[in-house]
């Protein structure tokens, strides 16, 4: 119930910034009322021994806040007022989950080995891309899980950042590919898109590859780029696999 009145309330103000609202006095408003009410919501201080394991908790929809913004931010002919709020609110959850990282252990706080299905990952994350771009994505992915040695939120940040990149690149009219395998010694993601290559798309925001960077640093995971077949950008990304 809680994450769903907090989505509710996100999509009210991205709903509003683009249809173009630059009231910055109403904008502050509506971030105000929201932390008031997260507030109501998480009531008093939880106790030491419980703080871990609400920064456990809170690391995935934190995740889903920033594939939001970043899907919201690829619409056409978005608002320049409300492509600045959204840039802002990409800046200051990215902030947000470097915090909550910080707060934890790179162990699973409520104990086990960190296991990511990369294949079930991928799958969500182009879902949620597929809301917005219109052009096509492909993906491939095997039956078995692929079992990835990284935590959820660190892993979805990587896929998430290189689609955003791929679409934009690709373009309304391109296509982006999207594939899963295992292989000896990694679980093995690659985005290939359709786009012009290296050096000839658009600038963005510049987000997405220090968010990628860290994120792998975190895992012990690698990336390598190159030129796909179909002329556009080939990123391949190596995560360390977790145990059967």
């Amino acid at each position: 119930m809680q994450q769903r009145v907090g989505a509710a309330a996100m999509g009210l103000m991205i709903m509003g910034l683009m249809n173009g609202a630059s009231d910055s006095a109403g904008a502050y408003l509506v971030l105000t009322q929201m932390a008031s009410h997260a507030g109501e919501l998480a009531g008093p201080p939880a106790p030491g021994g419980h703080s871990r394991e609400v920064c456990h908790d809170m690391r995935q929809p934190v995740a889903g806040v920033l594939s939001l913004a970043g899907a919201a931010l690829t619409v056409p002919e978005l608002p320049s007022a409300a492509r600045s709020w959204l840039e802002q609110i990409v800046t200051q959850v990215e902030a947000l989950a470097e915090l909550i990282e910080q707060s934890l252990d790179r162990d699973d706080p409520v104990g086990g080995t960190l296991r990511t299905d990369l294949g079930q990952l991928a799958r969500a994350v182009v879902a949620s891309e597929q809301l917005t771009y219109r052009g096509m994505l492909h993906t491939s992915v095997p039956s078995q899980p692929v079992l990835a040695d990284v935590n959820r939120v660190d892993a979805r940040r990587i896929v998430a950042n290189l689609l955003s990149n791929a679409t934009r690149a690709a373009g309304p009219d391109g296509s982006v590919t999207v594939r899963v395998a295992r292989e000896p010694g990694c679980a093995r993601l690659v985005v290939q898109d359709t786009g012009p290559g290296f050096g000839r798309i658009s600038p963005s925001t510049g987000l997405g590859i220090g968010v990628i960077s860290r994120c792998l640093v975190r895992c012990g995971g690698r990336i390598g780029y190159g030129q796909g077949p179909d002329g556009g950008v080939e990123a391949t990304v190596s995560l360390p696999l977790g145990p059967d």
